[in-house]
């Protein structure tokens, strides 16, 4: 039991936090220490806010997660799975049971699903500046034609439409994104997931759709959340693609997945089925970044 603890240490931080009621909480059971390392960086994700089920990355100790761990969790602690790869699975673990479930012969190690959005810093809902960074405005004068259409554009972000501020009237959300003209009509998004829970949800994807929408007008818009896991991540990578996307800009990155753990990256999960995609390009944030958070981006052709 001790080696587990070891293993799993930043679990038993999270679950001790989460079980000491005689510290004052921040409305999920966790200590001022905890809620200010998480929910300051990197947010927990929890079903609800009053919800005890925390998404984690769940390893097997053998293989083919789908068929032997998936049912294990299931069945005997009511883990609800977003997705399993050959070794892991995705989704949201009651926080009560983290012992009893890291007993079980079958798990290898628990881990915190710590996903976080890249953001990118707009500049307002008028003009948008990256229309004269990439100089387009020259090019629409000269090649008005070139506006996107018959692309298909897709994003990967943390949530689209479910925010909290979103359900608010006083602030931007879907349906005044589209009547301000921000956004296209629906007949031109396409929303393949999005994110289950309002809990630290941004809706940076809808943001950088707003940017796309004005670089690229007559593009078909595409979102799925990437914020569910490691393995439901790499599941919307194929979505998107299988939806026919010809860009995927993809803003995702898990700070607990192993740099050299090939099992885990996305595109070596892909595979083999990348060459037979309809994805021309894929846009993604580099593994590293420096202590002020900068972040550099790969473009693969």
């Amino acid at each position: 039991m001790q080696i587990m603890k070891h293993r799993n240490s930043m679990m038993h931080s999270i679950y001790n936090a989460y079980m000491n009621t005689s510290v004052p909480s921040h409305g999920r059971g966790l200590t001022p220490v905890i809620a200010e390392l998480y929910d300051s960086y990197m947010p927990l994700t929890w079903l609800s806010t009053d919800s005890r089920f925390l998404l984690v990355e769940i390893a097997s100790s053998v293989r083919d997660a789908e068929a032997n761990l998936r049912p294990h969790l299931e069945d005997g602690y009511d883990f609800q799975t977003t997705a399993c790869g050959l070794w892991t699975c995705s989704g949201f673990l009651d926080i009560t049971l983290l012992e009893k479930v890291e007993a079980s012969s079958i798990v290898h190690s628990i881990v915190p699903s710590l996903s976080m959005a890249q953001a990118f810093n707009g500049s307002g809902t008028i003009v948008n500046q990256a229309l004269y960074a990439l100089k387009m405005n020259r090019v629409y004068e000269t090649y008005p034609h070139l506006n996107g259409t018959g692309m298909k554009i897709g994003v990967l972000s943390d949530s689209f439409n479910t925010s909290k501020s979103a359900a608010a009237t006083t602030v931007s959300n879907l349906s005044s994104d589209i009547r301000s003209g921000n956004l296209p009509d629906m007949s031109r998004i396409q929303i393949l997931k999005d994110a289950v829970t309002a809990t630290g949800a941004s809706d940076e994807g809808r943001a950088i759709l707003q940017i796309i929408h004005d670089l690229v007008p007559g593009a078909m818009l595409y979102f799925r959340t990437g914020s569910l896991g490691s393995n439901d991540l790499v599941a919307g990578i194929k979505e998107l693609a299988d939806a026919g996307c010809h860009v995927i800009v993809d803003t995702m990155s898990n700070v607990l997945t192993p740099f050299f753990f090939k099992r885990t990256r996305p595109l070596q999960l892909l595979g083999r089925s990348w060459k037979s995609m309809a994805l021309r390009i894929f846009l993604l944030p580099e593994t590293t970044q420096d202590l002020l958070g900068k972040v550099s981006f790969s473009i693969l052709v």
